[in-house]
């Protein structure tokens, strides 16, 4: 059975949770009969239908059950395309629009200023179509139904940004940002704020996720990626040196006809395999790599899927390395 951390490229056009459902009718469709229908999916950091990038996606219920103590304290890093002069209903593309007849448009100074102002907020108000609970209720939803309810501000921070360009239109501006933001934070409350400091307006027109912690959107599967070669990343710690882990590993791997490598971490009592196959069989090899060789004891994993960094060309036992 498959299981651990997918890093998964959310196109846009979709949301979090259609997209996962996809996800998992792409397991069951290449995994079949070792593909259990029970298996917990689930997703941390949603991503809106509007924007694409990084989501890291887990499977199996050991796996789900992590994923929000996993990612919460994690950074996020966007980039994102923000108009000045018009207002959105959402604070993004998909939202209404009201178009502001403004006699000045603001200078990059002046906005730089503003963004420096938000940055040095340490709080900030979810949009009002958004999945925050109001007693129990999703925003969004009380917004559809123009039910009055108020958002109460969140504990959050901008690390750091930089502005890519600048493009004044007739009547609006254009900005390209690259934001480093904490967990919780909102580039669409961002838009909204820094519209409201420079009297413009504004909303998101394109997000991108690019990392969320040291996870990069680079190493990020597309669903067309499972078909072919995708490597894992496995970490089993406990009592795993010595016991012949690296050699049943190498056994394996040459048995199935997977690529890589694996190695004894010398900081931990632990042991570290790359593997690089198809779904199928890195499903098998997972399946004796964590049960490991009779007198292993496993007491933690960390099992992560991802894109390749490059393809190996055959499987060994490599020196020690630092976790």
């Amino acid at each position: 059975m498959i299981e651990g951390f997918f890093l998964l490229n959310k196109p846009s056009g979709i949301s979090s949770a259609k997209f996962l459902n996809k996800f998992k009718l792409s397991l069951k469709e290449i995994l079949k009969e070792n593909f259990q229908k029970k298996t917990k999916i689930g997703h941390g950091g949603t991503l809106d239908p509007f924007a694409n990038g990084l989501l890291i996606t887990a499977v199996g219920r050991e796996f789900t059950k992590s994923l929000f103590l996993f990612l919460k304290k994690l950074d996020k890093t966007y980039q994102a395309k923000i108009v000045l002069g018009v207002s959105s209903s959402t604070d993004d593309i998909e939202g209404e629009k009201i178009f502001h007849s403004l006699k000045r448009l603001p200078s990059c100074q002046e906005i730089e200023v503003a963004i420096n102002q938000l940055a040095q907020k340490r709080t900030q108000k979810p949009p009002r179509f958004s999945a925050v609970k109001i007693k129990g209720t999703p925003a969004y939803k009380l917004s559809r139904q123009k039910i009055n309810f108020e958002v109460k501000e969140k504990e959050v921070s901008l690390i750091s940004y930089k502005i890519k360009s600048v493009s004044y239109l007739k009547e609006t501006i254009e900005l390209e940002l690259e934001l480093k933001v904490s967990a919780g934070f909102y580039v669409r409350s961002f838009a909204r704020d820094l519209g409201e400091i420079l009297k413009t307006g504004g909303y998101v027109k394109e997000l991108t996720r690019t990392k969320i912690g040291y996870f990069s959107l680079d190493s990020a599967l597309a669903l067309e990626d499972l078909k072919g070669a995708i490597e894992m990343n496995f970490e089993a710690k406990g009592k795993v040196q010595g016991v012949g882990y690296r050699f049943l590993a190498l056994q394996s791997a040459s048995n199935l006809g997977i690529k890589g490598f694996c190695c004894n971490l010398v900081d931990l009592p632990a042991i570290r395999v790359v593997a690089q196959g198809d779904l199928i069989s890195l499903s098998r090899f997972l399946e004796i790599l964590k049960k490991g060789p009779p007198s292993a004891q496993i007491e933690e994993l960390k099992i992560f899927f991802q894109k390749p960094t490059f393809l190996r060309e055959n499987f060994e036992i490599i020196e020690d390395q630092i976790s």
